[in-house]
């Protein structure tokens, strides 16, 4: 769910160009926490929520792992970090449209990933 909702704020990102308004990082525009008001909100609500998800992801892995051991938690952990790299490389490199592109596909991806391995743990702890 989360991995979602970053996904549909990425995508306002895109179509709003809010990318362009931060072009540092971690900071944006020179602060850590600038206003939360129109695109440059948007950025920083994006940018926060990825944290969040990668926290969240992180936390739901260590727990899966002492119940289940899964090819997808390494894919899934890869993926977080490489989607992380790319978030950062498209604010330092002006949104260059192949990293745009590729953010999203890693980041529908990692969706994917977390979705299917949600059934393969579904499926264990039926067992």
């Amino acid at each position: 769910f989360v991995v979602g909702v970053q996904i549909i704020l990425g995508g306002l990102v895109a179509s709003h160009y809010a990318a362009l308004v931060c072009t540092d990082f971690p900071l944006c525009q020179g602060q850590f926490i600038p206003t939360f008001s129109g695109i440059i909100g948007l950025q920083v609500i994006h940018r926060l929520g990825a944290y969040v998800t990668v926290l969240m992801i992180l936390f739901f892995i260590f727990k899966a792992r002492q119940i289940i051991k899964s090819q997808f938690i390494t894919y899934i952990v890869l993926f977080i970090f490489l989607q992380f790299g790319l978030g950062v490389a498209n604010v330092l490199l002006y949104t260059p449209p192949l990293l745009a592109v590729l953010h999203l596909t890693f980041g529908v991806s990692l969706f994917l990933l977390i979705f299917r391995f949600s059934f393969e743990l579904n499926s264990f702890n039926k067992n």
